[in-house]
């Protein structure tokens, strides 16, 4: 097939597939604005290792497609359960697996169409793949100071993905450049983490970030318990106080993966570590990296401000037990007042 057919028919099947966002472009121009880039300069260094390991060097040959798809809002509802902890939107359905749905679905149209293989196309979609500058370098959004990619029109409320394809592409037509931060002297991300994970100059310190502690299993101080609040997992406060902050209508007409804004702690914590792995199988928290024991001990401190009497047989249980990640839990909250409704 011509080369300028095989474009047209690629940019088509892409197209397809109702991404919010999508770029292509060789292999070889994105290699080259991530090794420009300073502190994008890691995942330059990530894809010329696998690279080397996967492709023997070449590079020239392989074409990527890079993808965003935003999620629409899930708001509380009225009434949540007696004792709850909420869900930060990124984790109330898993949006990762619609947007790997359509990718697979690509796959499956490019191999038909074009005689590839499987070991032709490699996926990923909340990967080891750094995704962010990936996307940031095909011209999806610019890396703001909170981190994250924003698009100046659909904000940060999206999930990325994409897939290298082993076939030539040339890149006569210039991509969408990278575009430049449009953060400028705003630090409202900066002044909104409970934890000041964000800085400046050096962008995020992970083991102070919300989000990143609530897959930890490390015992957090007091401080982190008392700043915590009703979560039960992750934390956007820097994505909603951003001035690109958006909940658009995307493309998503069903949640794969349903959980919801929050969780009912009554209902979680009576299941035994076995049953809550089941229960969040389906959901994007039931990823095998995500701890359950992590899950529970969030559970246990999103208990705070409310009224807990009813758990306080089963958190003295956990206070006494073997397990020091939530046996410290439990005997934090224990010394916290009880609010009665």
């Amino acid at each position: 097939m011509q080369k300028k057919k095989r474009k047209l028919l690629l940019n088509s099947l892409v197209s397809d597939q109702k991404f919010s966002l999508y770029a292509i472009l060789s292999f070889y121009e994105l290699m080259k604005r991530l090794e420009i880039q300073g502190p994008a300069r890691f995942a330059f260094d990530y894809l010329r290792k696998w690279q080397n390991q996967y492709c023997n060097g070449r590079g020239e040959e392989l074409t990527v497609v890079m993808v965003a798809l935003a999620f629409p809002n899930i708001h509380l509802e009225p009434e949540p359960p007696y004792c709850y902890a909420e869900i930060a939107p990124f984790g109330r359905a898993h949006f990762y697996r619609e947007l790997m749905d359509r990718l697979k679905a690509l796959s499956s149209d490019l191999r038909k169409e074009l005689g590839l293989s499987r070991k032709d196309i490699q996926l990923f979609s909340n990967s080891r793949f750094p995704e962010k500058p990936m996307a940031w370098a095909a011209g999806l959004g610019f890396l703001g100071k909170n981190t994250l990619l924003i698009h100046p029109e659909i904000g940060s409320s999206m999930v990325l993905g994409g897939m290298i394809v082993n076939f030539a592409w040339d890149d006569e037509e210039a991509p969408v450049l990278p575009l430049q931060s449009q953060c400028g002297d705003c630090r409202l991300c900066i002044q909104a983490c409970p934890q000041g994970a964000l800085r400046q100059e050096n962008g995020l310190v992970l083991e102070r970030c919300l989000q990143h502690l609530s897959s930890s299993e490390t015992i957090w101080p007091g401080t982190v318990k008392a700043k915590w609040g009703r979560r039960f997992y992750g934390c956007e406060l820097c994505q909603e106080v951003c001035p690109f902050y958006k909940r658009v209508s995307g493309p998503v007409s069903h949640f794969p993966g349903y959980l919801g804004p929050y969780v009912d702690l009554e209902h979680l914590l009576s299941l035994d570590p076995s049953a809550l792995r089941a229960y969040l199988k389906p959901s994007v928290l039931g990823r095998s990296w995500i701890p359950v024991r992590a899950l529970y001990r969030n559970a246990i401190i999103a208990l705070q401000g409310q009224d807990f009497r009813a758990f306080e047989e089963r958190l003295k249980s956990l206070a006494s037990g073997a397990d020091e990640l939530l046996a410290d839990a439990a005997k934090w909250l224990l010394k916290q007042p009880r609010r009665k409704q």
